[in-house]
């Protein structure tokens, strides 16, 4: 058995195809591969040229043309390669793509489909990635002004030479490497589209069963470019067109497609009558040939009865109940955190060496979920600055609002943060949805605490996630119902964050305080460190993920304090290994202010000196792995700050008590678990959660 498939589907690029057949020799010299070409019907000789110049080529010669979808699933039928290559008859692989794209997909083991640079014969990029569609950014295509603004590759980011492999939201289908198990786990390819959009469609149902799809830069396909349907422009137009209001169908519903279609015609008609008149003026000389006003409006009638229809009106009471449970079992949970998952280099077991796991991706195939983050933000600058107002507003409506077009497919959304659970449940209380909310709340200001009290936000949420025991007690005091409230105990990558040795010895101790200034009592720590004999490292203002909007005074440093500049992932591991001991002068909180720098402190089995807080008095034991010191109280800090420098073995036992702790009970394995958990009780679910 090879160990690739490649799949080569063809209609009348006989001499195309051929380059492409030696590319693929070429770039596949060494490997275990097969490859299968399927002819669709060519006229042109391809069929006979593939037996005559490649016979080792396994060609399936189909009578007519069944389409892109249909042939590449009739293909992977016939083969059993556990990596399967997709590769347009007009693209051709550059010497080393195949390996680069292999040693993507083993290093990525969640990697659904791995989709590689396009470039155009003459050296030019072609669009090879992009964010799933949604009406920005079909405005900005059908209007012109996303080319104009962002370059002929629009919608991908653009040609960044230097950039890294990443997780996207599609990549173009000129050349694919999936992995046979993920093709199988959503059946292949969508044979319901006409001829474009079959690769978005795939790359959306890998994506909601929990596949991811890379980007890989560093390998590289020269890419014709629509070399089979040049001759049929219009036709090819009205196909684009239909694939696109399908997919809106599918996953938006049909009003949204509704929507595109209307966006479409208004865009597209003036295109037609300008190209036309100037056609007719010039002879055909002037002017491209569009389709038809007719054609048009053929593409844009909703007459798709493949698709089944979206939800019912809403209604209320037992019949809504009943409706629901007969869609249940074909619809997910939504999942949406307020962050951005980095893109780094993953090892054979699974661990990206240069960035922590996050909590919500764990959580994602666990409970089948679909995950929404900030990587359904408009990239450049539109994006940044719809970041920045959020951060202003420290909530984000704009993630809220992806999620609404979501909610077809969805039975209950789970929010890993107040900042979108907020304003989602304002949207259910105004009556926009129905749907089971789940909102974690880490965090929030006076402000936003008048804010939910004015409008009832509490009564719209069916589960109220909190991290502190003193956050269930203020919540239930303000308003919200105590048997909706549940405790959940968080905890950063105790994979990522090991002991990697005891602290250097010899020299002055080195002691690291951390976090940003409006949660930290910098003047009390350097008040305290005056004069002792350590070194303080001090990572405020550039810690990892910091979204503080304006830094508070430092106030005077003292000599013995060096101030760090912001700092990799990587880099913060090897501060907290350097360091004898964390302090973590945290101003009282009722939430979990500071409980990110512990846990990671104690994780790297590294002493912490904290004053107490509230927000902490679930996670830290005062003498087990820490040393609580009173608020304010900068004698007491100075004085543990000096027994932990003076006493290496008193620093070194509460750093392994503090590594006992996380791998008992305070890791994220059992987070993930517990708020696995809070999806697996509620009734909406019919699916079990996956262990």
């Amino acid at each position: 058995m090879a160990t690739v498939d490649v799949i080569v589907i063809s209609w009348n690029t006989r001499e195309l195809l051929a380059e492409c057949l030696s590319s693929i020799e070429a770039s596949g010299a060494g490997l275990d591969i097969e490859t299968v070409v399927v002819d669709n019907g060519s006229l042109d000789g391809s069929a006979e040229m593939v037996r005559t110049r490649f016979p080792a080529v396994r060609l399936i010669a189909n009578a007519d043309n069944r389409g892109f979808a249909a042939a590449n699933n009739q293909a992977i039928a016939a083969t059993d390669a556990p990596y399967v290559l997709m590769l347009n008859s007009d693209a051709r692989l550059s010497p080393d793509a195949l390996r680069t794209l292999l040693a993507r997909l083993d290093a990525a083991p969640r990697a659904g489909v791995i989709g590689a640079q396009l470039r155009s014969p003459s050296g030019h990029f072609q669009h090879s990635y992009a964010r799933f569609p949604s009406f920005i950014q079909e405005t900005l295509i059908l209007s012109g002004f996303g080319r104009a603004l962002r370059g002929a590759w629009y919608p991908s980011e653009g040609p960044e030479t230097d950039r890294p492999a990443a997780v996207e939201g599609w990549v173009g289908g000129a050349c694919m490497l999936a992995r046979r198990v993920a093709l199988e786990a959503v059946g292949g390819f969508d044979e319901g589209y006409p001829l474009y959009g079959e690769e978005t469609e795939l790359c959306y149902a890998l994506r909601r069963t929990g596949w991811e799809i890379w980007y890989e830069p560093a390998a590289v396909v020269i890419h014709h470019g629509g070399a089979s349907t040049k001759r049929i422009a219009d036709v090819r137009e009205a196909r684009l067109y239909r694939g696109r209001l399908r997919f809106f169908r599918k996953h938006y519903g049909r009003r949204a497609a509704r929507l595109l279609a209307a966006e479409i015609y208004a865009f597209t008609v003036p295109k037609i009558v300008l190209h036309g008149a100037l056609r007719a003026v010039s002879g055909g000389r002037i002017g491209r040939r569009t389709l038809s006003l007719h054609a048009l409006g053929a593409a844009l009638a909703d007459r798709d009865d493949s698709i089944a229809s979206p939800l019912p009106p809403r209604r209320r009471g037992a019949e809504r109940q009943h409706d629901r449970g007969l869609i249940a079992d074909e619809m997910a949970p939504l999942l949406l955190a307020t962050t951005l998952p980095s893109s780094g280099q993953t090892s054979a077991d699974g661990l990206d060496r240069e960035h922590p796991r996050l909590d919500y991706i764990e959580l994602q195939p666990v409970i089948g979920a679909e995950v929404l983050d900030y990587r359904s933000y408009p990239g450049g600058r539109t994006g940044l600055a719809i970041r920045r107002l959020e951060t202003e507003l420290r909530s984000d409506p704009y993630l809220a609002l992806q999620a609404l077009a979501r909610l077809r497919h969805c039975d209950q959304i789970i929010c890993m943060s107040e900042r979108v659970g907020t304003p989602l449940a304002l949207l259910r209380r105004l009556g926009v949805y129905d749907r089971h909310l789940t909102v974690l709340f880490q965090a929030w200001s006076p402000r936003q605490e008048a804010a939910i009290r004015r409008f009832d936000v509490f009564a719209h949420i069916d589960v109220i996630a909190v991290l502190t025991s003193a956050m269930r007690d203020h919540l239930t005091a303000i308003g919200a119902p105590p048997s909706r409230v549940r405790v959940v105990r968080w905890s950063p990558d105790d994979r990522f964050f090991m002991p990697l040795g005891p602290p250097p010895s010899g020299g002055r101790p080195i002691a690291l305080s951390l976090g940003e200034t409006r949660l930290r009592d910098y003047p009390m720590l350097f008040a305290a460190a005056e004069g002792l004999p350590l070194e303080l490292r001090v990572l405020a203002r550039g810690y990892v993920g910091s979204r503080e909007k304006r830094p508070a005074s430092l106030g005077a440093v003292p000599s013995n304090t060096s101030l760090l500049p912001p700092v990799s992932n990587r880099r913060l591991r090897e501060l907290y290994a350097e360091a004898q001991f964390v302090v973590l002068p945290v101003y009282d909180r009722l939430y979990a202010a500071g409980v990110t720098a512990a846990l990671e402190a104690m994780c790297m089995g590294r002493a912490v000196i904290v004053t107490r807080s509230r927000g902490l008095s679930d996670y830290l034991r005062d003498g087990e792995s820490c040393l609580l010191v009173e608020p304010g109280d900068v004698a007491g800090l100075r004085a543990a700050m000096q027994r932990l420098a003076g006493d290496p073995e008193l620093a070194r036992r509460l750093g392994e008590n503090g590594r006992r702790r996380i791998d008992a009970e305070l890791n994220q394995r059992r987070f993930v678990r517990d708020l696995a958990a809070l999806v697996a009780g509620n009734p909406a679910v019919r699916s079990e959660v996956r262990a």
